[in-house]
Formats: structure tokens, C-alpha cells, sequence
């Protein structure tokens, strides 16, 4: 399977010697370092979530594919990346669209929720050493509900977040976070379902009305 270029365009932007009036559009300049990043996988990128996972002090990526293996990359600290999915238990592959990272147990450590069209949906809970454990089975979250994207929010404001999925040609779905890694539909309830004919492809949470609470 021949191998996808991701380009990382790196400004190098002197900001405490810069001001913000010289430091224009026509003085900020760009360099493709994809290759020298270490950014290269197999099959075609379809989107990009960045949380420094590890805890180190550097942003780290998860790439998913729309036709190979997800990526996680690693941030080397040096302007280098090194694909550790293996290494960290992920093992992600089909057509996946979008992936999010959240502490959805409240332990300190960032997981992973991926979904997609055709791919099985997948949640991974961080063990704080750098490595995960799949737990989809025992999340709550339906493996086979064709989502497009995902977005976390505490709607209740229990202080654990909460899932709302996009799906397609169906009703959307409105997970409440139980805590201890565990999700419960509650769409219905919630009036969040939405219509079973319409194509959702991307959802926000955001407090509109400045209630206090995430629309």
C-alpha cells in the first residue's frame, strides 16, 4: 500500500524580538518538513487529534485513515515524530473519520474515542504509562453506529464529559458519561436524537444562551 505525505509547516517566529506590526503575512515564511518529521503512514489521512497524551510536555497526534491503519505519533521533542501505535495499543484500521481525545474516567490521563462510516467504533482507556486498553465493549458507546465526528461536552455539568455522536441516515446519538469509563444513551430523554433522514456530519457544544450550561 504506498504511503501518504502529511505536511507539517513549521513558523519559525521570533515573537519576543517581532512585533506584532512587522510580524505581517509577508514576514512569516513556511518549511515542508513532513519527511524529516517522520510524518509518513500507509493509506490517506482523513483527520487529526492533538493532546500531549503522555504527559511529557509535548502535543502529540492521532491520525485516523480512511483506507489503512490509524497513526499515533509521538512527539520526540526535537521536531521528530515516531508512529507508537503498536507500541501504545492502538490498533485501529477501516474507514474511520474523526477521533477526540478526553479523560472520560476523570483519572488525569487523556483517552481516545475514534469513529467512523464503515469502521467499528472504538474507545481506548489511557493506563498513564503510555499505553491503552481497549474497553468498547463495556463503554456503552454502540460499535457499529455510523458516526462522522464526535464532540465531548458536560452537558450536566457533573463534572464528567459527555458524548454526542453524529450518525448518518439515522437518529444521533447523546451519550451521558456514568464515570469509571462507562457512557448510557440517552437521546430520547434528552430530546437529542434529530431526525433519521438527515446526514450529520459535525456537532460543537457551546454555551449559546450564556446559561451556564453546554448547548
Amino acid at each position: 500500500m504506498p504511503f501518504r505525505r502529511y505536511h507539517i509547516a513549521f513558523a519559525a517566529l521570533a515573537m519576543a524580538a517581532v512585533s506584532p506590526q512587522v510580524a505581517d503575512a509577508q514576514s512569516i515564511r513556511f518549511e515542508d518538513v513532513t519527511e524529516t518529521a517522520g510524518m509518513t503512514m500507509e493509506g490517506r489521512g482523513q483527520a487529526v487529534a492533538v493532546r500531549d497524551y503522555d504527559q511529557d510536555g509535548w502535543p502529540d497526534l492521532f491520525v485516523v485513515s480512511t483506507n489503512g491503519p490509524a497513526a499515533l505519533f509521538r512527539n520526540q521533542g526535537d521536531g521528530t515524530f515516531a508512529n507508537v501505535s503498536s507500541q501504545a495499543g492502538i490498533d485501529v484500521y477501516g474507514r474511520y473519520l474523526a477521533s477526540a481525545w478526553a479523560d472520560i474516567d476523570n483519572d488525569g490521563w487523556s483517552d481516545l474515542v475514534v469513529v467512523g462510516e464503515f469502521g467499528r467504533n472504538r474507545v481506548f482507556r489511557s493506563q498513564g504509562d503510555g499505553t491503552f486498553v481497549d474497553i468498547t465493549d463495556t463503554s456503552g458507546i454502540e460499535p457499529e453506529a455510523a458516526a462522522a465526528s464526535l464532540a465531548f461536552g458536560d452537558f450536566d455539568n457533573d463534572g464528567l464529559v459527555d458524548l454526542f455522536l453524529p450518525i448518518q441516515d439515522a437518529t444521533d446519538i447523546l451519550y451521558k458519561n456514568l464515570g469509571n469509563g462507562r457512557f448510557e444513551d440517552i437521546s430520547q430523554a434528552a430530546g437529542g436524537g434529530g431526525s433519521p433522514t438527515t446526514i450529520a456530519m459535525q456537532a460543537t457544544w457551546f454555551d449559546y444562551d450564556h446559561d451556564g450550561t453546554q448547548d
